[in-house]
């Protein structure tokens, strides 16, 4: 299981995310990255931030 940084979500995979980096040379420009599931952002394994406390 997995933790979210930022809204705290709990979730066994991530999901892909692409995100818009902007344009390069007229044509659009995107990243794409793992992240929760429900806000896209930051995440960390439970039992490493169970640990971190």
């Amino acid at each position: 299981m997995y933790i979210c940084q930022c809204c705290g979500g709990r979730f066994e995979t991530p999901v892909l995310w692409r995100e818009s980096r902007g344009e390069y040379f007229g044509y659009p420009v995107y990243e794409e990255v793992l992240g929760c599931p429900y806000c896209g952002g930051s995440y960390e394994n439970e039992a490493v931030a169970d640990n971190s406390q």
